[in-house]
């Protein structure tokens, strides 16, 4: 059923008369379109767990259905930023898969629960997540899991910093794929080698096997993860100075996400573009492409988006001088940030806010939200992210030489 088009698919959907017959389907459709169109998967994989509820909650089987409906939701509601509702689904999916003893969606549910506590920066219990769901695959030789467990840890180890253990992880993930004749496997996990190059300054090792990952996502048909990619090589460009070719791959992202409606695409090329503007000194038509990026965001609902945008935007309002602006807007995001637990984007707020407020000469502010920067972003081995603090720390110490702070 895996091989089915989504066309056919919806076709025998409604075809099916009876709800033994349209469960499965509901699902295939699901985890056809869980990366396209994730609020439609979203609804399919819950109409199948109400219709698996009413017919029977008992059986094995059953139990595994429920499991899988579950899982599937899990993975939507984080596409859609939704961490919390993420792991919930996850924690009820690992309930039923224990009680059917299905290793697969015992291994699924790890992978979402892995997921969710990345995207909260509690990065040891998403390792032991992904550790629990390798053994688990592997234990039923199921290597596309084993493949995707070592991708995903790869992905925790190089959030920690550690970027040798995230490349030997991606590797066994690359060599698992290319075994298996994968192009999609394989195109992904060669963004992430790219990912780790970008972030490590490998600038024209980052290009290469990032046009390389273009090449067969294009081959697979994926436009999404096209697009992407298009934006991760305008962002090597724009790290090497050349905005014309960086402008010129963000356009082009643009473009391709509004002919086929990608709103999420679309908000990403527009950041890009954004970006652009204000490494050229165009702070104002900067502000004005953040804040189009922004409606956006929000009208899709994607709260994590939203955030990053409003960071974009307050960092606008803080170049331009509307201080008072920027500090609203850094307050917004990290309230939105700290809705879904997104502790990354929450470091970012706080930073923003330690610098609005010592440039308004606020410095009992300053010092309290900068110093929460750092401690969160210590807490999460988050190095970049901590450099930026130590260096606004310095430069509040040479606002405020003889700042001491308030005991409470």
């Amino acid at each position: 059923m895996s091989l089915e088009s989504i066309a056919e698919l919806e076709a025998k959907l409604l075809a099916a008369p009876r709800d033994k017959e349209r469960i499965p389907l509901l699902l295939a459709l699901s985890r056809k379109l869980a990366n396209r169109d994730e609020r439609r998967a979203l609804a399919l994989a819950e109409e199948a767990y109400h219709l698996q509820i009413r017919r029977d909650r008992q059986k094995p089987e059953s139990l595994s259905i429920l499991a899988q409906a579950l899982n599937l939701m899990s993975i939507c509601l984080y596409r859609l930023s939704d961490y919390n509702q993420s792991l919930r689904k996850a924690e009820d999916a690992l309930a039923f898969a224990a009680e059917a003893q299905d290793e697969i969606q015992l291994a699924e549910a790890q992978m979402s629960i892995g997921r969710a506590m990345w995207s909260f920066g509690s990065y040891e219990t998403s390792l032991s997540a992904y550790g629990e769901a390798l053994a688990l695959y592997h234990r039923k030789g199921n290597q596309d899991g084993v493949a995707q467990a070592f991708n995903n840890l790869g992905t925790v180890y190089r959030s920690q910093g550690n970027y040798d253990d995230a490349i030997a992880a991606y590797q066994k993930c690359l060599k698992i794929w290319e075994l298996m004749n994968d192009d999609y496997g394989v195109a992904q996990v060669l963004n992430n080698l790219g990912n780790i190059y970008n972030e490590t300054g490998k600038y024209d090792d980052a290009l290469e096997v990032y046009q390389q990952s273009l090449e067969l996502f294009k081959k697979c048909g994926d436009l999404v993860s096209e697009l992407g990619l298009t934006h991760n090589i305008g962002n090597i460009y724009a790290h090497l100075g050349d905005y014309a070719k960086a402008l010129e791959r963000y356009q082009s992202e643009l473009t391709k996400s509004r002919e086929h409606q990608l709103a999420q695409a679309e908000s990403f090329a527009l950041d890009g573009i954004g970006q652009i503007y204000f490494k050229m000194g165009d702070h104002a038509q900067a502000l004005t492409v953040f804040e189009e990026s922004l409606k956006l965001a929000e009208t899709m609902g994607d709260k994590v988006s939203v955030g990053e945008s409003l960071i974009n935007v307050a960092s606008a309002h803080q170049t331009l001088g509307d201080l008072e602006k920027a500090k609203r807007t850094f307050e917004r995001s990290l309230q939105t940030f700290r809705d879904v637990g997104h502790q990354f984007g929450e470091g970012l707020s706080l930073h923003g806010l330690g610098a609005v407020y010592r440039q308004m000469g606020d410095a009992e502010n300053a010092h309290r939200f900068l110093n929460q920067s750092l401690s969160l972003r210590q807490r999460l081995g988050d190095k970049r992210g901590e450099c930026e603090d130590c260096l606004e720390i310095g430069k509040f110490y040479q606002a405020f030489p003889n700042f001491r702070a308030s005991v409470d």
